[in-house]
């Protein structure tokens, strides 16, 4: 049956991986060389395809785009890149192909081994597009060389960009590198019954037996942040308060707090976990001298402002954050406009400006403070400390003058972290024309 076609072309189910237990030993015993224990169904079709398909058959596909970067995609893309001439790619980065799926990409491809120097054209069609006839009708295509795809990830863009990403890379050092951590913030399981509000915290700490376990109550009732109390440098609280039950925690000590939370009861003993019914979901305090520090938070979706947190805030796990040493300069580089540039290029595949996830945080490429950049490393910070002034302002967000002048030092920002990068007037244009796009390589 296999290599009898002259051509494939289908669309693959959408079934992760979690649904296919059943069967993973089996595709591994077949000699599948995409195999991957998390790989979802989709990824083995296009190896079937391809052992379907006559020499120089050619394959087209529409399916999940996340092999394009994820992890269990990997060993799809290298067999793709060494066994195939790939002639066409359209990610669909954020536009809905079809209702109700996850984003999607199209893929044709020929089974040939590629020569060397081979080119193939790629589009994006960002989530902003109303009418995909219209956008085909007018869109420029883009080529690249296939060797210059990664097996860590396809980047796709024209020379000059990814010419000027590996020239970033090559000065900067990955922030995971720097001597900091990365958390993910506090999971609850059900928000509703671990998350409060001021009014509700002040009946539960009335409501102790004594003084001694008043205190007690108050030491694990924190103040909170939500990922849409976030914003670019600064956060609003939204006079919120987590509920800290951590794992182990003696409940019969916490009587205020036990009655309160038993009417949760029933929804708590239903979450998927192994905890009591009034413990967190996740145990936080391994974390919790990190959550008492100075902190940059981030939220995991939907944008890339970096905000620059107190001491006393936990955060949820909507959220995460970034402990550690240099954090006033590091969060200058984060909110500048090429690391925003760096990453919505590096995490094109991804839909509705969603570049906030840890994977492509961690790589961002930051410059080393050496002897000769500490002199603006230091006026990084210095601005930084100023914008940080002004957004704590009581009337910051009705004062223009002050908004106004927080985009001066950020421009100023930008112009420090060019120089950094040793970006040419030229470079300094693409990363400027290109940083508000829905995706960095169009």
């Amino acid at each position: 049956m296999e290599c009898c076609f002259d051509i494939v072309i289908g669309n693959p189910p959408y079934v992760r991986h979690e649904k296919i237990k059943h069967i993973k030993s089996l595709l591994q015993r077949q000699g599948y060389k995409v195999f991957t224990s998390t790989a979802d169904l989709y990824v083995y079709f296009y190896e079937k395809g391809y052992r379907l398909l006559k020499e120089n058959g050619i394959l087209a596909y529409i399916t999940s785009n996340k092999w394009l970067k994820t992890k269990y995609g990997e060993k799809l893309r290298k067999f793709l890149k060494e066994n195939t001439i790939i002639l066409e790619v359209i990610d669909f980065s954020g536009y809905k192909v079809f209702e109700l799926s996850v984003d999607t990409g199209i893929v044709i491809f020929r089974k040939e081994e590629p020569p060397e120097g081979c080119i193939f054209k790629f589009l994006s069609v960002p989530s902003g597009v109303v009418s995909l006839e219209t956008f085909l009708e007018g869109i420029k295509w883009y080529f690249m060389r296939q060797d210059k795809l990664l097996d860590s990830g396809w980047t796709m863009g024209d020379e000059r960009l990814l010419s000027l990403k590996e020239k970033i890379e090559g000065v900067g050092r990955p922030l995971k590198d720097w001597n900091i951590e990365i958390c993910v913030g506090i999971s609850t399981g059900c928000n509703e019954a671990f998350i409060i509000d001021t009014e509700t915290r002040d009946k539960i700490l009335a409501s102790c037996g004594d003084e001694k376990e008043r205190q007690m109550t108050e030491e694990i009732i924190k103040p909170v942040l939500r990922g849409r109390d976030l914003r670019k440098w600064w956060c609003r609280w939204g006079e919120k308060w987590v509920i800290l039950t951590y794992r182990g925690i003696d409940i019969e000590r916490y009587s205020s707090l036990k009655e309160y939370l038993s009417r949760f009861k029933d929804r708590l003993e239903k979450r998927a976990s192994r905890t009591e019914w009034y413990e967190l979901q996740r145990g936080y305090y391994k974390a919790k001298e990190k959550f008492e520090k100075e902190k940059i938070v981030w939220r995991r979706v939907k944008d890339l402002n970096f905000s620059y947190v107190d001491p006393c805030f936990y955060t949820l796990d909507s959220t995460f954050i970034i402990v550690g040493e240099n954090l006033k300069y590091l969060i200058g580089l984060l909110n500048s406009k090429v690391i925003a540039w760096w990453v919505k290029l590096s995490a094109a595949s991804l839909s509705d400006g969603v570049y906030g996830g840890k994977l492509y945080i961690e790589k961002a490429p930051i410059p080393h403070i050496t002897e000769k950049m500490q002199p603006m490393a230091d006026q990084i910070v210095q601005k930084v400390d100023e914008i940080l002034v002004i957004t704590q302002s009581s009337d910051f967000e009705t004062s223009q003058e002050k908004q106004q002048k927080v985009k001066e030092f950020e421009r100023e920002i930008d112009q420090l972290v060019y120089k950094l990068y040793g970006l040419t007037e030229e470079e300094i244009e693409l990363v400027e024309c290109n940083v508000s796009k829905d995706v960095g390589c169009v």
